[in-house]
């Protein structure tokens, strides 16, 4: 597993206690119902916080933020 995903996936523990080692990295976050709309401000607020990044609305997508593949690939993309 990537450093970045293990930083996601410390953002998901620490920021949004969620028990990451019951999620793999393809579940789905928000559509599963892990977390609602108030955790997911919470993610994207902590996200460009940690990553030192600014998600604009056209990329803070269920598409983009629902499973830890997601966000990493977000991230990526952010990053080139």
């Amino acid at each position: 597993m990537s450093d970045q995903k293990e930083a996601v996936r410390a953002v998901l523990k620490d920021a949004l206690r969620l028990d990451v080692t019951k999620i793999g990295d393809a579940d789905p976050l928000f559509s599963s119902g892990l977390i609602d709309s108030f955790a997911l401000l919470e993610l994207i607020t902590v996200l460009e916080s940690t990553f030192n990044i600014r998600i604009s609305a056209e990329k803070a997508t269920i598409e983009n933020l629902d499973s830890v593949n997601g966000i990493n690939d977000l991230l990526e993309s952010m990053s080139n």
